[in-house]
């Protein structure tokens, strides 16, 4: 059997999500820094790929992930983590959000929304991806990806579990 290779860039896969959109298929999309996985992620992924045909996986970079979580993230670097994400059977494809894809400071939400709208518009999902977590960036994406052109697609939220969680619950 032909397996399709999961990882590509940015701009290759937009190229190659078109034949999809064409043939009538249905593309979702979640990004996210995904550094350490645990169930909350895999059930997400789970019930986005229930809803879509596509599901593509953006990740954010290592530097990024330094700047919004702090000094000692990621745990996992980028080629790792693109690895882990891409042998998710949930996952039709994963990308890494580029260097140039990156946030200033901690909580800078109009940088945040800016990146999130380029990607957007590169990929051209019907579906934005959001945990119901109920939290201020969750009900902040709810809106921008209606005025975008597509739908936000709600999965479960698992309270308690994080990567962040784990991390500090580990020492590291």
């Amino acid at each position: 059997m032909y397996l399709v290779k999961k990882i590509k860039e940015l701009n290759v896969l937009s190229k190659e999500l078109k034949s999809y959109k064409q043939k009538g298929k249905t593309i979702g999309l979640i990004t996210g820094a995904f550094d350490v996985i645990h169930a909350g992620h895999k059930t997400m992924m789970r019930e986005a790929k229930e809803s879509v045909d596509v599901l593509v996986v953006g990740l954010e970079s290592d530097k990024t992930i330094s700047t919004t979580k702090g000094d000692n993230r990621p745990i996992n670097n980028i080629s790792q983590r693109l690895e882990n994400i891409s042998s998710i059977s949930h996952v039709d494809f994963v990308f890494p959000i580029g260097q140039e894809y990156k946030y200033e400071k901690q909580g800078d939400l109009a940088e945040i929304k800016k990146i999130q709208k380029q990607i957007f518009m590169k990929i051209k999902p019907d579906y934005l991806v959001i945990p119901s977590s109920g939290d201020y960036p969750s009900v902040e994406k709810k809106k921008d990806v209606e005025k975008w052109g597509a739908k936000p697609l709600e999965v479960s939220y698992t309270p308690g579990i994080s990567s962040t969680k784990i991390i500090d619950e580990l020492g590291l």
